[in-house]
């Protein structure tokens, strides 16, 4: 390490120079998603379903390429009413992956694109195995004329399996037809041998 001619710490290794901070003088440190997002690695999509009748069920599926780890570190529903149940599988069999959704690079600098593919309205001829239950409750209380919207979270991070399809399912058990919001958020890296 050496100095500049005003004092100022100079490095020759790219470690150093990135995390070196060279407006506050110091090093510095962000967390891991945060680099993702800096380092064009992280990416969101989104999804509006105007009418979900009551008893019905809108599905949303990930199909993670085989060289790929996508980390799904959030998945939020924001909903107009509820109770609502929110249920992802693993090892989900597809006739039909349904509609394509377009992820956003969450580094609008970034020209990464996404290695992971996400559809919503498959075809399922196997749902595979429950991996998670979220039951969103009636959020209004007694006498409440406006639920509003609830926003549950997936949980922690999920590292997906290669080439194998997750889901999610949002069940509306409101008793009425109801608008909801879905959104994901991850980032993919591949680990190297």
């Amino acid at each position: 390490m050496s100095l500049d001619d005003a004092g100022f710490r100079q490095s020759s290794t790219d470690e150093d120079r990135r995390s070196w901070d060279g407006y506050v003088h110091a090093r510095t440190v962000i967390d891991h998603e945060h680099r993702m997002i800096h380092d064009g690695m992280a990416f969101h999509v989104t999804h509006r379903v105007a009418s979900l009748a009551n008893g019905a069920s809108f599905d949303i599926l990930y199909s993670p390429p085989a060289s790929s780890f996508p980390h799904l570190t959030a998945l939020l529903v924001s909903l107009a009413d509820s109770p609502c149940d929110v249920l992802s599988y693993e090892n989900v069999v597809t006739s039909d992956d349904g509609t394509v959704l377009t992820p956003f690079n969450r580094n609008r600098n970034s020209t990464k694109t996404a290695q992971m593919g996400v559809t919503h309205s498959p075809t399922i001829t196997d749902l595979g195995d429950l991996v998670h239950d979220r039951f969103v409750p009636d959020a209004g209380g007694p006498g409440s004329n406006s639920i509003g919207i609830i926003t549950p979270n997936f949980g922690e991070e999920w590292i997906l399996k290669p080439s194998t399809k997750m889901m999610t399912r949002v069940t509306n058990n409101s008793g009425g037809a109801i608008t909801l919001t879905f959104e994901a958020l991850w980032y993919e890296i591949s680990y190297k041998s």
